[in-house]
């Protein structure tokens, strides 16, 4: 064990101050199935999409990355629901379905309700659905569809720029993803491989504390009422037998800081609970907790990004690490 990890383990007990979070000694198998398991009978294709939330002209135009994400009505289902719309020879699609597969059940991954292909007009998903649609229907292409549950608060840049966020509230979605990108890692031998934005979203959760099993330990997390879900494996691998370099992990969570840091600039961020005076009320043009403590966690992250070297012994090490820059 090299020093750097000594020091950190030394370290472990005095975390237990801090009261959004908490290292357990022992953990179960992982809670990652904690969602309910239904299946709607969505095979008859008893679908109306309605709103475009992502069409081809916003994202590429080159035919292998066709794709188109609708907000749409499931007949008999009283949530809406989201169609991702796939090109079915496009490579990704075969991925992503095998990756899907493997993570049936996943806590942080959207609920696939089902999926289905037929023949349909790929030239209508082109630009944005502005009237309701039905899919299947009059084409010669050859689409897949994916029909998933529907998120609350859309994906990260949605979240963060629409709400008024707690800065406490930023530190510990980090927290939940890095150890989501851990579980994929660790229990399903995943790597993402396209962290960005729009494949972070958002939902919502009745539980205060959420808790995340990493090799054997158990963390405990405060939600602040979010859950992170991710999406899109379109260009995610499985790692190769054997061990899984650490390295590899902390590159995927290095990607997630570079996705999150931009919106840590919002001058709306509410300042964390621990911090407030007096005299920022009365007295204008003064250096306020808030800005001190954005400061401090854009700083934060960015010394955390720079690593792009750390080596420690175990993925639990890694959280670790993270915890303790964030809450130092």
């Amino acid at each position: 064990m090299n020093k750097h990890t000594q020091k950190m383990r030394e370290k472990r007990n005095t975390t237990r101050k801090i009261n959004t979070l908490k290292i357990l000694p022992k953990c179960p198998r992982s809670r990652i199935t904690g969602m309910e398991s239904y299946k709607i009978n969505c095979g008859k294709n008893l679908l109306i999409g309605y709103d475009t939330i992502k069409a081809l002209e916003e994202t590429s135009t080159h035919k292998d990355d066709f794709v188109h994400v609708v907000l749409s009505k499931l007949q008999d289902y009283d949530e809406p629901v989201v169609v991702k719309v796939y090109d079915e020879y496009n490579f990704h699609l075969h991925i992503e379905m095998n990756i899907l597969k493997k993570i049936d059940g996943f806590r942080n991954a959207p609920q696939l309700i089902c999926d289905f292909s037929c023949n349909d007009d790929k030239n209508k998903y082109i630009t944005k659905i502005r009237n309701q649609t039905r899919f299947c229907g009059n084409g010669s292409h050859k689409l897949h569809f994916f029909v998933y549950e529907y998120i609350s608060h859309g994906d990260v840049s949605d979240f963060l720029t629409s709400n008024t966020v707690h800065i406490d509230t930023i530190k510990n979605l980090i927290l939940q993803l890095t150890c989501v990108i851990m579980q994929l890692a660790s229990v399903y031998r995943i790597y993402h491989g396209d962290i960005n934005s729009g494949n972070i979203l958002i939902d919502s959760t009745n539980e205060k504390n959420v808790d995340y099993c990493i090799d054997g330990e158990t963390f405990v997390i405060e939600s602040h009422g979010i859950m992170p879900k991710l999406i899109d494996y379109g260009r995610s691998n499985f790692y190769n037998s054997g061990n899984i370099p650490n390295q590899h992990v902390w590159f995927d969570i290095i990607m997630m800081l570079g996705v999150i840091y931009p919106y840590i600039q919002n001058n709306d961020l509410k300042p964390t609970k621990n911090f407030t005076r007096f005299a920022d009320s009365y007295y204008p043009g003064s250096v306020t907790d808030k800005e001190i403590n954005l400061q401090r966690l854009k700083q934060q992250i960015l010394d955390m990004s720079k690593k792009t070297e750390l080596h420690l012994s175990s993925l639990p090490d890694y959280f670790i690490y993270m915890r303790n820059v964030l809450y130092n």
